[in-house]
């Protein structure tokens, strides 16, 4: 989203952007290669006292007017910034809330003393803060609670891919090919994706999926697969600068979150023309609605998945239809330059 973003903004003529990351990786190299002025302070090295005197050391000489700041740490050297060089303006955007726990289990996770200091900082100090989708506006407001004037709702935006000529064939094998996106943590519940995989495989023969990132929980989800006896069915894939080329493979894309904003991966299947089965959680039906731009699931059973991706996978016709509508959604409402206009409005009117 930040890349995204930074793409669209970095020739505004009365705009000048810089940016300061905690971490040196593939999103500073990209932003570099834009022509973007990128710093580096990386955390793994630094304690935050010292990133901080760092960053007041880059940043005392330059006229700041605003500092748009993401995560909690951000959002602490943000504040702490600002307050030592006189910016007056501060912004975030909130990507997602409290992660449930995937199991299902009932009832509230406590709030974290991190979070609350997190929140605290947001209501008393910072000018604005934008959620990804309305549902977490409404979490903020009612739950926290935030005040409804300081807090907008801004989509977050990808490049559209044109597809002319990306074609990939999906039938490799002729083998249905159903994969999933993202960083493999609890919140994502992979064991679930892997549970429905196992399902499909018992009711169809030619069938294959694959699981495109990385995380702390990786060698698990492989031993996962083994234990469901599908591990020759599934393959683990390394994340890439350009995941595009992943989606145009894919026949069917899943979500099986236990929580949500508004995911790029969701976005990125879409723009693919990719029909979607995804979990109702978080921004994702303000995404989908259901039937028209792919299909909901209301529940975390392995089962009711699998009925909805048999859908897909037995109606070509309905699988082409969401795809194109789907593609046409993203092109409409979640493009980097819609989500650009709306932050660069927002600094403006700041």
């Amino acid at each position: 989203m930040i890349f995204n973003l930074l793409d669209q903004l970095k020739d505004n003529s009365d705009l000048k952007i810089m940016a300061l990351s905690l971490n040196e990786g593939i999103l500073t190299s990209k932003l570099r290669d834009l022509g973007v002025e990128v710093y580096s302070i990386p955390e793994s090295i630094y304690s935050f006292p010292n990133i901080f005197l760092k960053a007041l050391t880059l940043f005392k000489r330059k006229e700041i007017d605003l500092i748009h700041s993401h995560r909690h740490k951000e959002n602490l050297l943000a504040f702490l910034l600002a307050k030592s060089q006189g910016v007056k303006r501060l912004v975030t955007t909130l990507h997602g809330m409290s992660e449930p726990s995937p199991s299902g289990q009932n009832g509230r996770n406590p709030i974290s003393l991190k979070r609350k200091m997190n929140y605290f900082i947001l209501r008393h100090y910072f000018t604005r803060v934008v959620t990804v989708s309305r549902e977490m506006k409404r979490v903020l407001i009612q739950e926290y609670p935030f005040k409804k004037e300081k807090v907008d709702v801004i989509y977050n935006g990808i490049k559209i891919p044109k597809l002319t000529g990306q074609r990939i064939d999906q039938s490799i094998d002729h083998h249905f090919h159903i994969g999933t996106v993202g960083r493999m943590v609890p919140v994502k519940d992979f064991n679930l994706f892997l549970e429905v995989a196992a399902e499909l495989k018992r009711q169809m023969d030619k069938v294959r999926f694959s699981i495109l990132g990385e995380g702390p929980l990786k060698e698990q989800l492989v031993q996962r697969a083994k234990d469901l006896q599908i591990d020759d069915s599934v393959q683990f894939l390394s994340p890439r600068p350009d995941p595009f080329p992943y989606y145009l493979s894919l026949d069917l894309y899943i979500n099986t979150s236990a929580h949500e904003g508004i995911p790029i991966s969701i976005l990125e299947a879409m723009a693919c023309e990719r029909p979607v089965v995804a979990s109702m959680v978080g921004g994702i039906p303000e995404i989908i609605s259901h039937g028209e731009h792919g299909l909901i699931v209301d529940t975390r059973e392995p089962k009711k998945f699998v009925q909805q991706c048999l859908r897909i996978i037995e109606d070509k016709k309905l699988r082409v239809t969401i795809g194109k509508n789907a593609s046409e959604r993203i092109a409409s409402c979640f493009s980097s330059s819609k989500m650009a206009d709306a932050y660069r409005s927002l600094y403006y009117n700041l």
